[in-house]
């Protein structure tokens, strides 16, 4: 039987004023709605004020490519994961007012950009519902741990202080589960509330082989299934890297995990070591979980301590994002989430699962705290004016955002959408920008630093180091500008980042290297 299906068609805001100062009033801003539930299908509590953070999944931080530079190496633009690199910006969610359950509000940006200043347009669409997650459930959390002589070197760095951390933090009725793999599967504690029996059998637990990560993650769903109602079940895994043996297919185990998501089992990965961040983000995306990397004890007590105080309640599934471009705009680029699509009159953003977060200690919604892990997030669509348009066209119509998705409780399929317009024709670029709120503008410069980085990494893996350290100089000194406009402690980081980056390209650039007369950055968009 086909679900459901219900549309709504959103008023256009086009805007009917065109003095500078009123162009902020004149910004797209959308507000779409649905009903949504929790799992078992009672009714969400309403409260006004500001949205709660939805978890579309994904990775968290990017933790890989900052512990390479900080070790004074040169990471390849592959390490830099841009869910994971926006999840550390607290951008910002504003207030979600639509009434329903689930709200996206759309903001519209142009400026010159931050590495060699043509022009970049953005539209930043942001989740979020006025809903509150209901009064947390006990967790059952099943941990499946890599035992392989991948992750032998870890065991007394990363592994045995995140589960000495996990169970600090545990609650009345929570309870662990712990299954280890390599080459095959094993049980080696089942609904634990202390430490003793767990972490007595990982310790007589022998590290070696090769690993097989389907099957370990069949064990742990398996575990996580037999949880007992009232309880949430969740999966965390532990792993060195990717998988050698039985099902390696990044498609299948990304399957895998959507299946169990589907059931209201969130998944998250943390990585150490060599660990593949393409496949670990994938996973954890796909199965509305996070995903990190850890580089030591510390980073692994913050990171288990964090996810075990955070629950997640089923919202909405198959979430689709789209942005249609108007005739006078290509669509270039979307960003923020692990699954997307584009071409040039429109993008699709993807999210399996959307679950809302929220805290289970004591209470609130999800945001920055763990450093700058989570918390943040954005999703943001990229689009150039066209060359040529029709005559005709209307130079204002930046496009139009859809969103649909389906309410777990009822299988109804929702469809919202709403138009997107300019204050300026297309093209038009004020001098000092345009950017509709606070939360565009942060996340125009976020973008700017992520692919900064990436074309760095590129052009000095490459080994044009002029092009690299022209790139990231350009960069530092827009930075350095913005910041004194807009003190922001992310973006101050981000700096930091930068010159340890360039201070690194430097290194090893070769003595002739013309470094003043180097060429300016030849392309913006990072496609």
């Amino acid at each position: 039987m086909k679900p459901r299906a219900r549309e709504t068609t959103m008023p256009s805001n086009r805007p009917s004023m065109s003095a500078p100062s009123k162009l902020f009033a004149s910004l797209a801003l959308l507000a779409l709605g649905a009903c949504g539930s929790t799992s078992d299908g009672a009714a969400l509590p309403r409260e006004g004020g500001p949205g709660t953070r939805l978890a579309p999944g994904g990775a968290q931080d990017f933790g890989l490519f900052r512990d390479i530079v900080e070790s004074g190496g040169i990471p390849t633009p592959e390490t830099l994961d841009a869910t994971g690199f926006f999840a550390e910006h607290a951008i910002g969610v504003p207030d979600a007012t639509c009434g329903d359950a689930l709200c996206a509000e759309a903001s519209f940006g142009v400026m010159g950009n931050l590495l060699n200043g043509q022009a970049c347009t953005l539209v930043r669409v942001s989740l979020a519902t006025p809903l509150t997650a209901p009064e947390p459930d006990p967790a059952h959390l099943v941990v499946l741990v890599d035992t392989s002589r991948h992750a032998a070197t870890s065991r007394e760095s990363v592994i045995e202080p995140g589960l000495v951390a996990l169970f600090e933090g545990l609650s009345e009725g929570d309870r662990v589960s712990l299954v280890a793999f390599a080459g095959e599967a094993t049980t080696l504690a089942e609904a634990a509330s202390a430490p003793t029996e767990p972490l007595a059998a990982l310790a007589a637990q022998p590290f070696g082989g090769d690993r097989d990560l389907y099957a370990g993650m069949r064990a742990a769903y398996a575990l996580a299934a037999r949880t007992e109602e009232g309880v949430e079940p969740r999966v965390l895994v532990l792993t060195s890297g990717g998988t050698d043996l039985g099902i390696t297919s990044p498609a299948r185990l990304a399957s895998l995990v959507t299946a169990q998501a589907a059931e209201g089992i969130a998944t998250t990965v943390v990585g150490f070591g060599d660990a593949d961040p393409v496949l670990w983000a994938r996973l954890s995306a796909t199965g509305a979980g996070n995903s990190y990397f850890i580089g030591g004890a510390a980073d692994a007590r913050e990171v288990f301590r964090e996810e075990l105080a955070t629950s997640f309640t089923p919202l909405a599934r198959d979430v689709r994002i789209r942005l249609d471009g108007g005739k006078a705009w290509d669509v270039v680029g979307v960003y923020g989430v692990s699954d997307v699509v584009f071409d040039p009159d429109a993008g699709v953003a993807a999210i399996p699962n959307l679950f809302i977060a929220s805290r289970r200690d004591a209470g609130g919604m999800v945001g920055p705290g763990m450093g700058r892990r989570g918390g943040g997030g954005a999703i943001l669509f990229e689009l150039m004016p066209r060359a040529t348009v029709p005559r005709g066209t209307d130079l204002h119509e930046v496009g139009s955002i859809g969103i649909e998705f389906v309410d777990p409780r009822t299988g109804e399929r929702v469809f919202q959408r709403a138009d997107v317009q300019s204050p300026f024709a297309a093209g038009v670029v004020p001098d000092a920008g345009l950017f509709g709120d606070a939360y565009v503008e942060k996340a125009f410069v976020a973008l700017n630093v992520l692919v900064g980085f990436k074309m760095m990494s590129l052009s000095a893996t490459e080994g044009d180091h002029r092009r690299a350290i022209s790139i990231g100089r350009n960069l530092e000194l827009n930075l350095v500008d913005w910041l004194r406009r807009r003190p922001d402690t992310d973006i101050e980081d981000d700096l930091s980042i930068l010159r340890a980056l360039l201070a690194n390209i430097e290194a090893r650039a070769p003595s002739n290297t013309d470094i003043p007369n180097a060429p300016p950055a030849a392309q913006w968009a990072w496609d």
